[in-house]
C-alpha cells in the first residue's frame, strides 16, 4: 500500500476474506493500511467481502470504499427488529383506520 501511494495510485484494492482466509485478520490488514496511507491521497477499496459483519469490521479497520456482492447488500439492509417495527406499526395503523 505504501509504494503504491507512493508511485501515486489513487486506490489500493485489498481482498479482504482471502487475506483473512490465510493469515486469520483481513480487517487488521485494513487498519494498518489505513494508518499507513492516511497522510496520502491514496484510498482503499476493500473488495472480496463476504459477510454484513465482515463489511462493518472493514469499514470500522478504516476501508474507504467497499465492493460487496448483492447479497451482502440485501443482508445489510435486513434487520429483524426493523420487521418486526414495521408489522406493528402496520398492525396499529389498520386498527386505527377500522
Amino acid at each position: 500500500a505504501y509504494l503504491a501511494a507512493q508511485a501515486g495510485a489513487r486506490f489500493v484494492i485489498p481482498y479482504v476474506n482471502r487475506v483473512t482466509r490465510l493469515t486469520g485478520d483481513g480487517p487488521g490488514l485494513i487498519d494498518s493500511m489505513a494508518d499507513i496511507l492516511d497522510p496520502t491521497e491514496c484510498e482503499i477499496l476493500a473488495a472480496g467481502i463476504k459477510s454484513p459483519a465482515e463489511a462493518v469490521d472493514t469499514l470500522l479497520a478504516g476501508a474507504d470504499h467497499v465492493s460487496l456482492p448483492l447479497e451482502v447488500i440485501l443482508a445489510l439492509a435486513e434487520n429483524a427488529l426493523t420487521e418486526k417495527a414495521i408489522v406493528d406499526f402496520e398492525a396499529a395503523w389498520e386498527a386505527r383506520s377500522r
